[in-house]
């Protein structure tokens, strides 16, 4: 199985009764920047920072929405929303973000009637059970920008980071070519020009109980089953 965080970022065409294509209604959009701040806690916990810039061409827009699927993982808490750097409170108006759902978690960023511009849209969020045990030593593989999105991607980033002392196996890699960026505490992962429904995976691996000092929950309860039917 994979690691998956599903993504759905759709953006909805407001005065409509239907959802209706951006793109057969001759409107557009595109993300100029998807840029990924992965931060593993000491505890091997993680701290995501998910930074969409998008395009609006047409339009008006009034509202884009992000799906995060509980899969692989013990628990996601939604911590922060903003738009263009403002945080939004809660809700369903204008300037607001809902949060709704378990599995799937579903936020939605609500804002006033706007085309031809360019916005950007922050998520940050906090995970437990991402990072597995194994053999060959504590594992997190991430799927920075899932597979689930109808939209191309100019340049993406990942940037992970690692607490004091604590140091991978080997270089963080992604499944595609990219570059890397030396930091004090980590590295960044830069790419371009994703198609729609490409995904970026970021890879790392840790020495063995470095981060955590048992398998997360749904690893344990994995091998419990794979125990039983032996």
């Amino acid at each position: 199985m994979k690691t998956k965080l599903a993504l759905t970022f759709l953006i909805i065409l407001c005065l409509t009764a239907f959802w209706t294509s951006p793109a057969l209604a001759g409107k557009d959009y595109r993300a100029e920047r998807f840029d990924v701040l992965v931060d593993i806690q000491p505890d091997g916990s993680l701290l995501v920072t998910e930074t969409v810039v998008f395009r609006f061409q047409g339009g008006p827009f009034t509202y884009v929405f992000r799906e995060l699927a509980i899969e692989r993982l013990d628990s996601l808490t939604v911590l922060e929303v903003s738009m263009d750097g403002a945080p939004l409170p809660e809700g369903t108006g204008a300037g607001q973000a809902e949060i709704t759902g378990a599995n799937p978690v579903r936020v939605t960023w609500h804002f006033a009637p706007t085309s031809d511009s360019t916005h950007a849209f922050i998520l940050r969020y906090r995970v437990q059970g991402a990072i597995e045990t194994g053999p060959e030593g504590d594992r997190l593989r991430w799927f920075a920008i899932p597979p689930d999105h109808d939209f191309s991607i100019a340049a993406a980033s990942v940037t992970v980071t690692y607490p004091a002392g604590t140091r991978p196996l080997e270089d963080p890699s992604l499944n595609r070519d990219f570059r890397t960026i030396s930091l004090e505490n980590g590295v960044r992962l830069e790419t371009e020009s994703l198609g729609a429904d490409q995904s970026l995976i970021l890879t790392v691996r840790f020495p063995s109980g470095s981060l955590v000092s048992a398998p997360p929950e749904w690893q344990a309860r994995e091998q419990r089953i794979v125990a039983n039917a032996l």
